[in-house]
């Protein structure tokens, strides 16, 4: 089970088992599964359960939501790119003072 945030990422998932119910919130979401191997981009994704009783997680990004990719503007800023050439690519129609 989870709960969403009006912007549609998750902001807690509910894990109900034999000892009974475990809240995780937002801050530990993303690494809940670690002991997987993988962790989750970001919180922005879909729970649901099909037929056999599979939960499906289906993520919708990567990262915190703000339109900017780090590792797109750290690879900007490599290739000589100023900050202001970033923002302005990330940003139309800011004025950057």
């Amino acid at each position: 089970e989870a709960s969403y945030y009006p912007n549609g990422r998750v902001s807690c998932l509910y894990f109900v088992g034999t000892q009974g119910k475990k809240e995780v919130n937002y801050d530990s979401i993303r690494s809940i599964f670690a002991c997987t191997g993988q962790s989750l981009y970001s919180t922005n994704f879909t729970l649901s359960v099909n037929e056999g009783g599979t939960y499906i997680l289906k993520g919708k990004g990567y990262g915190h939501g703000v339109g900017m990719s780090q590792y797109g503007a750290k690879g900007m800023a490599e290739s000589g790119f100023s900050y202001t050439d970033i923002l302005r690519h990330y940003y139309s129609g800011v004025v950057i003072e």
